[in-house]
């Protein structure tokens, strides 16, 4: 009788570090939302990693799994999918279950918008949203630093543990400029740009000539990763380099148009298929 299942997803989301958790739970969150009567719960070692990452951030979030919510059933009869299923398969799979109670723990990366894409962005967005005082820090902080009408565009430069990476080839330096120049173009008629960086390498940008112009401002050193992330989605657009970190900052931003750098999806592993790529890129996006 499907009116008397209950569907229980819980989220081991403790593999990488913020945009993996981000992708992971907005996928998680995207998921439930398709299936009747389905819960989301998180795992211990997830619930701590989700106050370490998002203090920044509005929520609501999904509380720990517990022993009454799986009616105190063994750990052995929990599923397992991960992001080598397919999104359809297991959602057709909870759909079709038929036990009371239908146990399924997601674990992976699930690096891919169509597991949430039946969700309003504009509700990803108030999800990730920043919370008070810190929004306020967050408008001051870019006023302060741009001048009036100017257009706040964010950079995300990941830059200094690229040597650990396989699956991508990192932006070139050019990259870079050629994106500035988009943005400049674009908005030379209308009040200009202020530019804003969030990397993994602070001292490597700050020897780069093109990041010391005065319509730049590299986030200072002691910048978290969420606090980064909040300069950027604040941004009117984003300019990204590569993995999941800026790839949040574009898709939190104020207008769905971003940059990417198309050379970097091109690896010797040939992990970067074209059906990958378009479901992972977001159809605004521009490769530069």
């Amino acid at each position: 009788n499907n009116s008397q299942k209950t569907v229980l997803i819980k989220l081991d989301a403790t593999r990488g570090r913020l945009g993996n958790y981000l992708m992971q739970y907005s996928a998680a969150l995207g998921l439930t939302q398709q299936i009747p009567k389905a819960q989301l719960c998180l795992t211990p070692a997830t619930y701590s990693k989700r106050k370490k990452y998002l203090d920044w951030f509005q929520g609501p979030f999904a509380p720990i799994c517990n022993k009454t919510m799986t009616e105190e059933s063994p750990s052995d009869i929990w599923t397992e999918v991960n992001d080598t299923y397919r999104g359809n398969e297991f959602l057709q799979q909870a759909r079709n279950c038929r036990t009371t109670m239908c146990l399924y723990q997601m674990q992976g990366f699930w690096s891919s918008f169509r597991y949430f894409s039946r969700l309003p962005r504009v509700k990803l967005k108030s999800i990730w949203n920043v919370t008070e005082p810190n929004y306020s820090k967050i408008i001051h902080f870019i006023r302060k630093q741009k001048k009036r009408r100017k257009h706040p565009i964010g950079i995300h430069v990941r830059h200094g543990d690229m040597a650990k990476v396989t699956v991508y080839q990192m932006a070139p330096i050019d990259y870079y400029q050629r994106s500035m120049d988009f943005y400049r173009k674009k908005y030379n008629t209308s009040g200009g740009v202020h530019f804003f960086i969030a990397s993994d390498d602070k001292a490597w940008c700050q020897s780069q000539e093109l990041f010391t112009r005065q319509d730049v401002t590299i986030l200072p050193l002691r910048a978290t990763p969420g606090w980064e992330l909040a300069i950027l989605s604040h941004c009117r657009h984003v300019i990204t380099s590569i993995g999941t970190y800026g790839w949040w900052g574009a898709y939190l931003s104020n207008e769905e148009e971003a940059l990417y750098p198309r050379d970097s999806y091109k690896d010797e592993e040939n992990y970067w298929t074209t059906e990958r790529l378009e479901q992972y890129l977001p159809k605004e996006w521009i490769g530069i």
